[in-house]
């Protein structure tokens, strides 16, 4: 076959589309050389698709703005994969966003081990700006086949058959089939049709095996993928201008605990490449790493801090609350609680006089009441050996924590008769709630601390009196 060259001779410069290439490690594995092999692929793909600009008359050039491994797991299905690529903060394959920003690429195109289609790309409109059909994806074996040229047509408003109604960006964005002067048939990139596909545009002005190889514009069914070409080109190059990442959103930990004069550390996590961190209202021995986004050292006082954790990207600033606890080293779960109070959803309002006192009932009945009996000397050891981790398990269920909060406070005052009556009374209700209690503490316990909560149980049923 015998080509006529390119026909088109604009006045305007060539524009350059800046194209980032990312593949999985599938990909790699099965295009074959690893990185190195499918890294000489994407540079294979951005020639061919060179190539066909230039034989066609299309008055553009692609460059390679980068490449590079993406963390993915494939799903099989190409629509699938480009819906995963295209959003921006879903949590898979967020790093295209960043990178895409980074190095300042118009159009954005995955390279995937397996498919069910070879080539897949968002049909672009261009009825207004969006960033979103500038993505596409392709099988990485069949880049001989020129799948990433058609894969990215699609981006720049070609669609492959001429169709009525119209989908393409003009009535003549489409690929073309055709019977050459040898009688073989012949297929533009952008067409299904049957025939040899060859590395050219529908273009009715440049002729291939002696016949043009696209349909006049203002005729029917009209097919000149390369004047479309020309026409968007400009848009297409200018995308990266228009380009913004998304605001980072931070998704680490909304609570944390430290110790004083302890080490802690509590690292920020955020979506959409993140470059700097901050947090305002850390308590004194703790300092953030802004670049990093690791908040780290030896916190004091004890107390409940409320942190304004930011992280920033080009695209803006994401922010959260982190509730920091700090406690004592000796710390009593009561004690905890107490500190915790203001801090806790639903709870009733609490002053701090009133919780002080609420404490020393509780020491009072401690120091006056069960250190006196063996019984209770026991209780004693069970609660600081064990408290701590019982009350961790009580506030993994938020409902059962709130209730029993509740209980201490209704029961505190009752604390202060058990000298003179020898039990404390409490409603029916009240009872059900503490044996409810031991009863969640219990599932799925090791067995010393089964042994430590029937000996609790065992109290209980011997000293709470259910009042008439």
């Amino acid at each position: 076959p015998v080509s006529a060259g390119p026909v088109a001779n604009l006045v305007a410069p060539p524009s350059v589309i800046d194209v980032l290439i990312l593949y999985t490690q599938t990909a790699a594995r099965v295009a074959g050389g690893g990185q190195a092999g499918i890294e000489l692929l994407a540079q294979l793909a951005v020639e061919q698709a060179n190539d066909a600009y230039f034989d066609s008359g299309v008055d553009q050039q692609l460059r390679l703005a980068h490449t590079a491994l993406i963390t993915y797991n494939e799903s099989g299905s190409a629509a699938l994969d480009l819906e995963y690529l295209t959003r921006p903060a879903d949590g898979i394959m967020d790093d295209a966003i960043t990178l895409r920003q980074d190095y300042r690429a118009d159009l954005v195109h995955l390279l995937v081990g397996y498919a069910d289609q070879t080539d897949l790309g968002w049909l672009n409109n261009f009825s207004t700006f969006n960033a979103t059909w500038t993505f596409s994806v392709s099988m990485a074996v069949n880049i001989p086949n020129d799948v990433f040229t058609r894969a990215i047509g699609r981006n720049q408003g070609l669609d492959h058959d001429w169709v009525d109604p119209q989908t393409g960006v003009f009535p003549y964005s489409y690929g073309y089939t055709f019977t050459g002067q040898s009688g073989r048939r012949y297929s533009t990139l952008m067409s299904n049709g049957t025939g040899t596909r060859i590395r050219r545009h529908s273009n009715p002005n440049a002729l291939y095996d002696g016949v043009p190889t696209g349909r006049p514009i203002a005729g029917p069914q009209p097919a000149s993928a390369a004047d479309s070409l020309n026409l968007t080109r400009t848009t297409i190059a200018a995308i990266a201008n228009n380009v913004t990442v998304p605001p980072p959103v931070i998704s680490s930990p909304v609570t944390a605990t430290g110790t004083v004069d302890r080490y802690f550390e509590y690292q920020i996590t955020a979506t959409n490449g993140p470059d700097s961190f901050g947090a305002a209202g850390l308590p004194l021995g703790l300092i953030i790493n802004t670049q990093s986004g690791l908040i780290s050292g030896n916190p004091r006082p004890a107390g409940v801090y409320r942190i304004d954790l930011s992280a920033t990207n080009p695209g803006g600033t994401g922010v959260k609350v982190l509730t920091l606890t700090v406690d004592e080293p000796s710390d009593c779960p009561l004690q905890r609680v107490a500190r915790r109070w203001p801090s806790i959803p639903g709870l009733t309002a609490a002053t701090p006089q009133t919780l002080q006192t609420l404490l020393a009932d509780c020491r009072e009945f401690r120091d006056g009441v069960l250190k006196a009996t063996p019984e209770g000397q026991q209780l004693i050891a069970h609660y600081y050996q064990f408290g701590p981790t019982w009350m961790n398990r009580l506030q993994q269920h938020p409902a059962e924590f709130l209730a029993a909060c509740q209980l201490l406070v209704e029961v505190a005052p009752k604390l202060r008769q058990p000298a003179k009556t020898g039990t404390i009374s409490v409603t029916a209700q009240q009872s059900r709630q503490v044996f409810r209690i031991c009863e969640l503490l219990e599932q799925d316990a090791p067995a010393n601390e089964l042994s430590a909560l029937a000996d609790v149980r065992d109290w209980c049923q011997k000293f709470l009196r259910v009042a008439d």
